[in-house]
């Protein structure tokens, strides 16, 4: 039965829609790659990310939520399962990570590698906390993640503080690697909150008298 609904939870999963981004991640990746020398490949790489990020938070639409959400599993469970599909923006953003290695493309790889990780635990953190109000957040999730990503940066009070690419440190600036490990850190909380108040809520608690 574990097995069944295990396989159930990810064949319902909106694999179209992570495919998408993810697939125009890897075009706007190796369009970097090939100007990787370039002013223009920084920019793609990081257009690249921000699509892995928005991949990662359309991982949790159920097409069979209503029969799903009736299965004796709990929602900790189903997420754990669910983030099996992470592996998909994951491979793109290795893959990536390995390119700009083998290019030379003028990217911090260290920095990368912390700002995958970050991307992809924002991204999949927004879609666990809306996965708790909304049956399908995949709907609106991933253009959250996205416009945040793309509209914060621009901001000149995020942009004078905070770096949230590697390569565009500024002085006085937070680093991006500083940045995406204290936000990182913040969606692997958000997350973890997000699972434990959920189970919490759905365990019965046991009647006296």
């Amino acid at each position: 039965m574990t097995m069944r609904t295990s396989l159930l939870l990810l064949r319902e999963s909106v694999w179209p829609a992570s495919a998408a981004l993810s697939g125009a991640a890897l075009l706007a990746g190796l369009g970097a790659l090939a100007f990787g020398r370039n002013a223009a490949g920084p920019p793609l790489l990081e257009v690249a990310f921000v699509l892995l990020a928005g991949s990662a938070a359309a991982t949790l639409d159920e097409l069979s939520g209503r029969v799903v959400d009736v299965t004796p599993t709990g929602f900790g469970r189903r997420i754990a399962r669910r983030s099996t599909a992470l592996l998909l923006p994951l491979g793109v953003g290795v893959l990536l990570a390995a390119g700009v290695a083998l290019r030379h493309v003028r990217v911090p790889l260290g920095g990368l590698v912390v700002a995958l990780g970050g991307h992809l635990a924002f991204g999949f953190a927004v879609a666990v906390v809306a996965r708790r109000r909304v049956e399908e957040p995949g709907r609106w999730a991933p253009t959250a993640v996205v416009v945040t990503l793309v509209a914060a940066p621009a901001l000149p009070q995020v942009a004078r503080w905070v770096t949230v690419f590697p390569g565009h440190e500024r002085a006085g600036a937070m680093s991006s690697t500083v940045f995406w490990l204290l936000a990182g850190s913040a969606s692997l909380v958000a997350i973890a909150v997000a699972v434990a108040t959920a189970d919490q809520c759905a365990t019965p608690h046991p009647t006296t008298g």
